[in-house]
């Protein structure tokens, strides 16, 4: 290892940072490395992530395969514009869930700029794509990094807000451990850059941050899962309560963008 190390010095290269294993520190660890310019980084976090989930039982009741992850830190958020908000504010929930459908067609409906079907609790949701004037380079991986701006409406028990969503998807390719190709999965990274009020005033997202990811499975379909990071004004609402909708509203946005694909595909 001191070799290593040396030998990276010498080389003008520093180290690559060490994915974690333990579920709290990945997620911090994907969504702070997720702009990183060198493939591994996230090829290794993605390695993790995808061993974690096969210890789930991805197909079984919400509760056990639900997490209340810890916050982000400080250095999670340094590269993105954010509301000034303390990150402990926020409610953390972690789900993961299966998919039916392949992995290429989940690339297709990213690209699509009407995500309302795709999206629980949304009246509208509407995605533009700032950098790319064809996103369908992002079908067969000629460009590997979707950049997408999201206008859309919530509207569930708790709030009705209208707000601005930032969302990059990555494509990241598994390796086996002969570093030879294993499966391909899809990470994204998402987050407000203000606080977002409800037209009546007595409701807000103030902040939010979200890790997505989808994993090919062996079977064909996805293995998913998210991690949110959200603080929201919803009145005296008990965080459990706010939790609990949240873990919902997620695991029904794996259903819903199955069914946004069949839709899309005409099946």
């Amino acid at each position: 290892m001191r070799l290593l190390l040396a030998l990276l010095l010498l080389s003008g290269c520093a180290p690559l940072p060490e994915a974690p294993t333990e579920l709290n520190d990945l997620s911090r660890y994907l969504y702070r490395e997720h702009a990183d310019d060198d493939p591994r980084v996230m090829q290794e976090g993605a390695a993790n992530m995808y061993d974690f989930l096969g210890t789930l039982a991805l197909d079984g009741d919400r509760e056990g395969r639900s997490f209340e992850p810890d916050n982000l830190h400080d250095e999670d958020v340094a590269d993105i514009v954010r509301p000034d908000r303390p990150l402990e504010n926020c409610l953390p929930v972690g789900i993961g869930g299966l998919s039916r459908q392949r992995i290429d067609d989940h690339a297709l409906l990213m690209i699509q700029p009407d995500q309302t079907e795709a999206e629980a609790s949304a009246t509208f949701y509407d995605r533009t794509f700032p950098d790319l004037p064809d996103p369908t380079c992002f079908l067969d991986r000629t460009c590997d990094l979707l950049v997408t701006s999201n206008h859309a409406e919530r509207q569930n028990a708790l709030l009705q807000v209208e707000f601005v969503l930032f969302k990059d998807f990555r494509w990241v390719e598994i390796l086996d451990d002969d570093g030879e190709h294993a499966r391909w999965s899809i990470i994204a990274r998402s987050w407000f850059e203000q606080e977002w009020f409800g037209a009546e005033g007595n409701n807000a997202l103030l902040q939010s941050y979200a890790i997505d990811l989808w994993f090919e499975a062996d079977d064909g379909g996805v293995w998913r899962y998210q991690t949110l990071w959200s603080e929201s004004d919803v009145g005296d609402t008990d965080d459990s309560i706010v939790r609990g909708i949240l873990r919902f509203s997620i695991d029904g946005s794996f259903g819903r963008a199955d069914d946004a694909i069949d839709g899309l595909l005409a099946r």
